[in-house]
């Protein structure tokens, strides 16, 4: 993105598995770069992919990583 428009895409060279979904665009790393929080909608585990434009760097459990049952992240609105 740049700005609300958008710059271009592709797509990640990972595949978290069907249970997991993305939840959340944030930059969870103060780098400058967007991140995806990911959350698995079986067991509520939180985990991210932290990224450097459309590269992906890592991806980990977030700490705390999971949420109770049946709770989902949300995005402010």
């Amino acid at each position: 993105m740049h700005g609300t428009e958008l710059a271009g895409g592709s797509l990640l060279p990972a595949n978290p598995g069907a249970e997991w979904r993305a939840v959340a665009v944030t930059d969870l790393d103060g780098d400058a770069y967007s991140d995806i929080v990911l959350q698995n909608s079986s067991t509520g585990d939180l985990g991210a992919w932290y990224l450097a434009g459309t590269t992906l760097k890592s991806g980990w459990l977030l700490v705390p990583s999971r949420v109770a049952p049946g709770w989902s992240v949300v995005g402010p609105r």
